[in-house]
């Protein structure tokens, strides 16, 4: 029993979370050999190009002092005096040849740089050309001069070895200092709502199928639920994505550049949405041809067939659905977010009970599909909805920057 069946995977799930832990601290904590031959060569540098210590005391009592040790020095000093005091006559000489060429010099200066500035017709083209080549002159130059061989290349960042000497396994069993913990308090209910808004629909259908639809149903709500698990990633990468990328446009200083840059991004992110979504599409819409490999029951595999139709719907704005929600967290819009999935997860189960109310009284014929199409639904709102709110972004982008 605990190896096999629904206990076996439960467990498999759990040490996987653990060996994903251990794998990442390994990461974290510990450098690459590369990394470790460089700081060793670093420091064994920085050891050798430490000046040799100058006994100065010594050199002074050499110099003022009457021993053999410092006959040489003292020597030497006696000619460098009488060379100072020589080329000092020598320049009071020359300094009135000097000054009279420098005037000169100075007047033919100013007449070759007068005739220089003389005015010249303007050409707005050539200006611009000139300034394209000279920006293209020097972005060649600074590209030269990073290729060079001689001058050290900077290390890329990496994350690897990155807490190396600053953590302890200890440490994950210690609470952080609060004045830390405050930072990131704004975050915490936005996003716990947000997480729960989203599992909710998920919990609501399951518990519907287990507690009236029967077992056929929940055999054909299994596949369908491994399906959407498989795929969904797919769009999530689009969420991710604009969370790392929008932030960088977002926190710049408000102005016409800056708003054209987030509709812009806004636009591209939308446009791959569409994209993905018609790439789950076209894999959904293969479910029918492969189904038979999940289970070969007849009626299961129909009760699949029909859901796959919604299946497609939601799948068609999924990656829209991932895209706008990544925009809006981009841009910080996390009370907006979390107050729309406290909705969801008080109206997406609402539904979903009532069919269960439905099913159990036989007013009505309720099955699979009944279920799928409130999810349907769900994902068309949610796509309406970030589209809306971005729209009021934008415009309220386009307001500050006038």
């Amino acid at each position: 029993a605990w190896l096999g069946g629904a206990a076996g995977a439960a467990w498999a799930t759990v040490f996987s979370q653990y060996a994903a832990l251990g794998l990442f601290l390994a990461w974290l904590k510990n450098k690459s050999r590369s990394q470790q031959r460089a700081l060793e060569m670093k420091d064994r540098d920085g050891e050798n190009d430490k000046p040799d210590p100058v006994n100065l005391t010594q050199a002074i009592l050499e110099l003022t002092g009457e021993s053999s040790e410092g006959k040489a020095r003292r020597k030497d000093f006696r000619k460098s005096l009488h060379r100072l005091s020589w080329n000092g006559h020598h320049d009071e000489n020359t300094a009135s040849t000097d000054s009279i060429t420098t005037a000169n010099d100075e007047v033919k200066d100013e007449v070759a740089e007068s005739i220089k500035a003389k005015p010249k017709s303007r050409n707005p083209i050539k200006e611009v050309f000139s300034r394209k080549a000279e920006d293209s002159s020097q972005s060649a130059t600074s590209a030269a001069a990073i290729t060079t061989p001689t001058e050290p290349k900077e290390p890329e960042f990496t994350t690897r070895g990155f807490l190396s000497g600053q953590f302890r396994k200890r440490d994950l069993l210690k609470f952080p200092p609060m004045e830390e913990a405050k930072q990131f308090w704004p975050y915490v209910i936005p996003v716990s709502t947000t997480s729960i808004g989203r599992v909710s629909a998920y919990v609501a259908m399951s518990h519907v199928v287990s507690s009236s639809l029967g077992t056929l149903s929940m055999a054909a709500n299994q596949v369908i639920l491994s399906v959407f698990y498989c795929l969904t990633p797919i769009a999530d990468a689009l969420n991710l994505t604009a969370q790392s990328f929008i932030p960088g446009i977002h926190h710049k200083k408000k102005g016409p550049a800056r708003t054209a840059a987030l509709k812009e991004a806004t636009n591209n992110f939308m446009k791959v949405g569409a994209l993905f979504g018609v790439g789950m599409v076209s894999l959904v819409s293969l479910v029918p041809f492969f189904c038979h490999y999940f289970t070969t029951d007849p009626f299961v595999i129909a009760k699949i067939k029909a859901v796959v139709p919604l299946l497609l719907g939601v799948f068609s704005v999924h990656g829209v659905v991932c895209a706008g929600e990544g925009l809006l967290l981009g841009q910080t819009d996390l009370g907006f977010i979390g107050r729309t999935y406290a909705a969801y997860f008080v109206g997406v189960p609402y539904f979903m009970l009532r069919l269960k109310k439905i099913a159990q009284a036989g007013t009505a014929v309720v099955g699979l599909t009944s279920l799928w199409e409130v999810f349907m639904y769900y994902q068309f709102v949610r796509a309406a909805v970030w589209g809306i709110r971005l729209r009021h972004l934008n415009k309220k982008a386009n307001a500050s920057a006038v």
